[in-house]
């Protein structure tokens, strides 16, 4: 998908398919999950590269980790085992492969395609709390897998109570639900309170209006002061350097081992400073959207919206606290700084340090 050849058998971009790829890649890093975005092409009516109206999430995966997106090509995935069947199987060392950089037009951004990677690894990844449980990433809810417990590190999940036939719904931290008081005492928060604390910090985002804007403009530029360009391209130049070197050798019959595993080790070198390239022009980017997101809607009072805070919203973390300048004792959970990060995982949270939002969230039970 994404793709076709011309007569000499060089691939061709298909703009219409092209968009339905970069579709897959925006709605993942926006949070959505892989069955959520085999839904979503379901409902359009889009169908798979066979042809298939059902979209698996192994198939949509598969388009998020396949290289062939950002112009690049790996030669020899699959190998002829038996030329009488013609039956190809998954190269799993029967041959070398090569991996060809910029053979074709890209659909994907290489940044964005390193940022997805990332992003794959981070959801595959996710442990929680003190002894550090793997939890399974969910995107059921915008909220889900970024609240957190104060207390015991672990996510809070959304479930109800039944209160005389009524559901009324509620997060709670998982260690809780599943170990009881003893292991966390963090409490229970109501739904309805969790998003108007989100909210109220949203809200005074865009109350700063224009001081804002100037602040997060500021960092702009320093992300891009910390652009890895320059090392990326010093890279390039040695490693051109070697591979001359290596193919003298090579041509002389002489070893040449010692060369491979420098340029094995540049490579790597190289890769790393892509991943941090990629991430810094995400920030960018990020950072230019919430701008602009704050320039349509300052002074506004927004309510409550998933895709909104899917966009704005980093983390939630919920904490229980004991209150008594003010006549009251007891413990209170509260939200702390409902990480109006606009979407920036380390950047953004330095940039609001001073954006620190507690919200007292005073639970009846």
């Amino acid at each position: 998908m994404g793709y076709t050849k011309d007569e000499d058998g060089n691939l061709i971009v298909v703009s219409e398919e092209a968009e339905i790829i970069k579709r897959i890649y925006r709605e993942y890093l926006e949070g959505q999950s892989l069955v959520g975005i085999g839904r979503g092409l379901e409902k359009d009516g889009i169908l798979t590269a066979a042809g298939k109206p059902r979209w698996r999430p192994e198939t949509v995966k598969k388009i998020l980790q396949n290289e062939k997106y950002i112009g690049d090509a790996l030669l020899q995935k699959t190998v002829t085992l038996d030329f009488l069947t013609k039956k190809r199987v998954k190269n799993e060392g029967h041959l070398p492969q090569y991996y060809v950089e910029n053979s074709h037009e890209a659909i994907i951004p290489k940044e964005l395609f390193l940022q997805v990677q990332e992003e794959i690894h981070r959801r595959s990844n996710i442990y929680t709390g003190e002894v550090k449980n793997k939890r399974i990433y969910s995107s059921k809810y915008a909220l889900s897998a970024i609240t957190f417990c104060g207390d015991c590190g672990d996510i809070y999940r959304k479930t109800y109570w039944n209160i005389h036939g009524r559901k009324e719904f509620v997060w709670r931290c998982v260690t809780r639900i599943e170990q009881g008081p003893e292991v966390c005492k963090n409490r229970t928060v109501k739904e309805d309170e969790l998003y108007g604390a989100v909210m109220t910090a949203i809200n005074k985002l865009l109350a700063g209006g224009n001081n804002m804007i100037k602040t997060l403009e500021e960092n702009i530029h320093a992300v891009i002061g910390e652009t890895t360009e320059y090392q990326i391209s010093e890279i390039n130049n040695l490693l051109e350097e070697k591979q001359k070197e290596l193919i003298k050798l090579a041509n002389k019959g002489q070893d040449y081992e010692h060369l491979a595993d420098e340029i094995d080790e540049l490579r790597d070198k190289r890769q790393l400073l892509l991943v941090e390239d990629a991430s810094l022009s995400g920030e960018n980017e990020r950072i230019n959207e919430l701008i602009e997101f704050i320039r349509k809607n300052k002074f506004r009072t927004l309510e409550y919206d998933d895709k909104l805070v899917r966009k704005i919203i980093q983390s939630v973390t919920v904490y229980n606290f004991l209150k008594s300048s003010q006549g009251f004792s007891g413990s209170y959970p509260i939200l702390e700084k409902a990480s109006i990060v606009g979407m920036i995982l380390l950047i953004m949270i330095s940039i609001f340090r001073f954006y620190k939002n507690n919200y007292k969230i005073i639970p009846t039970t």
